[in-house]
Order: structure tokens, then sequence, then C-alpha cells
């Protein structure tokens, strides 16, 4: 039995936990959304 089996995590320590990746999201896909914006932009002015 490891010392992870036996603790247990608060409810904050729980949130803290699945927050983070949560975060990690958000700019990742606002990255992909503004590249995808600015290729179709640029499209039209090329053309």
């Amino acid at each position: 039995m490891t010392d992870l089996d036996s603790k247990k995590l608060t409810t904050p320590q729980m949130k803290r936990c699945h927050l983070n990746p949560s975060l990690a999201i958000l700019p990742t896909g606002l990255a992909t959304f503004s590249t995808i914006y600015f290729a179709i932009q640029i499209e039209t002015i090329a053309q």
C-alpha cells in the first residue's frame, strides 16, 4: 500500500488539482481559434 492510497484530499485540494488543467486548455483553444481566424482573414486579402 502506498502513501497515495491512504491520503484523502480535501475539497479545496481536489478543486486545485482539477482547475490547473482546465485553465491550460483555455489559452490553447484561444490560440487555435485566433490562428484559424487569421488564416481566413489573410486568405481574402491574398485573393
